[in-house]
């Protein structure tokens, strides 16, 4: 068969073809061009199925041999190269799980980073009015570490933000949870060395929750179980060949992070009062992990921040998340007839079972998918998890902790028992210069961009031209351009604009 671009042949085969052999017909006139085949489509008559032959090559005269490629569900593919798939997959589990050990201890809320005078994440829980509380609890009964033969300290505060027309501003802080007169609440109205030194306390207890619990926790380590519960599908499955996406490079930096971190003489046993006790945070933290608290509607809506002023997190992660949203819309649509398909699907089951077992440790979350709906609600929470909120944790380290008293590492003296702190005491609390280089330097490093960057939206081709993935691909890409557009308009009217979440920013997956 000798076909133009775009061109419709009707053929009769006796069976559904798995190779075609494609080539250019040579005349004089074409020996010194080439020509691009993208795919080519077999579509039968009576079934209206189509098969896809993944091109992508140039042509020759020369035969080329292409395979059948296209994605098809577990019920309808009973192929020797699916079952070779999966066992393959599986090996691929049980290594990972094995290198990982307990998912339980390193199982992978939204942080807002915001221009106001202190930045908190999703630890802000409205109460009356409008008056929120962010409680540091996780951090209590930590003891004192020792740092070049030194103790240094931790604290647990609890924060009273309030709303103002413009932002949440601090009006309340009591640096550690059991109240007493050794433990006062500081205010604005204190003398402005007790209240600056109040807020250097609480950043430096939200560095700690930041990087362990809203940035290692539930973005890089929780990517990576949703990465290695992919390999319960087949490679032909369409899901899998968006899922696989969302973890590339995902473990290794992951790996970098267990041995440079959190390891024995890694940062946060060198340079951090909290030392060793962070993996008790970690597992204290792993135990709240939540299905809902990863779908950013749900955080949204569960935190009472509907309504909160200049919440740029909020409304560009909202955007992301409608548009991450319509697009496996699309795609499960395009895959599945009905909820019955879903039901049927045992390579998804198998996927969610592992992460509800995993992940969210049985405590939350669907152990099981029974309908579209449920099916495009979690593909969402995953691809935004992997992309939008990383980028939203990562993204600003560097601008927000390069000026150390917004993110002290340590601190050198207790908290203080009273109100008369001097300038001195300030100084003497702040981390030494050697844990200060060391931390800039790790946050300078985390935040860099790599050079093989692969944005949100962009896929191989050959997973980008198949049938159910063209369509909302498209509309994917348009849909995130104009939110990208949007952003660029309103960081110009900013003094410190927030484009932490600009699409073309952002990875489809975890790689720094």
């Amino acid at each position: 068969m000798i076909c133009s671009s775009k061109q419709k042949k009707t053929i009769k085969l006796n069976e559904e073809p798995k190779e075609i052999i494609i080539r250019r017909e040579r005349t004089w006139r074409r020996i010194f061009t080439s020509w691009r085949c993208m795919y080519v489509t077999i579509t039968s008559l009576d079934s209206e199925t189509e098969l896809y032959f993944p091109v992508f090559k140039d042509i020759g005269s020369a035969g080329l041999a292409i395979k059948e490629n296209s994605a098809k569900l577990p019920q309808n593919d009973s192929s020797d190269e699916r079952k070779e798939s999966l066992q393959n997959n599986l090996s691929f589990q049980v290594r990972h799980r094995q290198f990982s050990g307990d998912f339980g201890t390193f199982a992978a809320s939204g942080r807002k980073l915001m221009t106001s005078e202190m930045c908190f994440g999703f630890r802000a829980k409205k109460q009356n009015g409008g008056i929120y509380v962010v409680d540091y609890g996780i951090l209590d009964d930590k003891v004192e570490g020792i740092l070049k033969e030194a103790p240094h300290f931790v604290a647990a505060p609890i924060v009273l933000l309030q709303q103002t027309e413009e932002e949440l501003k601090p009006i309340a802080i009591q640096l550690n949870q059991k109240p007493g007169e050794d433990n006062p609440v500081f205010t604005p109205q204190d003398k402005p060395e007790a209240w600056l030194l109040a807020k250097i306390w609480v950043r430096n207890s939200d560095f700690y929750y930041h990087e362990l619990v809203s940035h290692l926790l539930r973005a890089h380590l929780m990517a990576e179980i949703f990465f290695i519960a992919s390999y319960s599908m087949a490679d032909q499955h369409p899901l899998s060949r968006i899922l696989r996406a969302t973890g590339r490079y995902t473990i290794p930096i992951n790996i970098t992070a267990r041995n440079t971190l959190i390891n024995e003489g890694g940062f946060f046993m060198k340079y951090t009062a909290i030392g060793e006790k962070h993996l008790d945070v970690l597992m204290k933290a792993t135990e709240k992990i939540t299905y809902e608290s990863l779908c950013l509607p749900d955080i949204v809506m569960h935190h009472g921040i509907e309504n909160l002023e200049n919440f740029h997190y909020r409304d560009d992660g909202m955007a992301i998340w409608d548009a991450i949203y319509e697009f496996v819309h699309g795609v499960v649509n395009g895959c599945y007839k009905d909820d019955q398909d879903i039901q049927k699907d045992p390579e998804l089951q198998k996927m969610v079972k592992f992460i509800y077992k995993y992940g969210f440790q049985q405590n939350s979350g669907p152990s099981s998918l029974k309908t579209r709906d449920e099916t495009i609600k979690y593909i969402t929470m995953i691809m935004f998890t992997c992309s939008a909120q990383h980028a939203a944790v990562n993204h600003g380290q560097y601008d927000i902790y390069a000026w150390m008293p917004n993110g002290p590492a340590t601190m050198r003296q207790p908290t203080p028992k009273d109100k008369e702190v001097t300038e001195k005491d300030i100084m003497d609390t702040l981390p030494d210069i050697t844990t200060t280089l060391a931390t800039m330097k790790l946050i300078c490093l985390l935040s860099h961009v790599p050079n093989d960057f692969v944005p949100l939206g962009e896929y191989p081709e050959e997973v980008a031209y198949e049938s159910h993935m063209r369509d909302p691909l498209m509309e994917f890409k348009s849909t995130l351009k104009g939110i990208g557009e949007k952003i660029r308009k309103r960081s110009a009217c900013q003094e410190f604009p927030y484009e932490y979440l600009h699409p073309e920013g952002m990875e489809n997956s975890v790689t720094i």
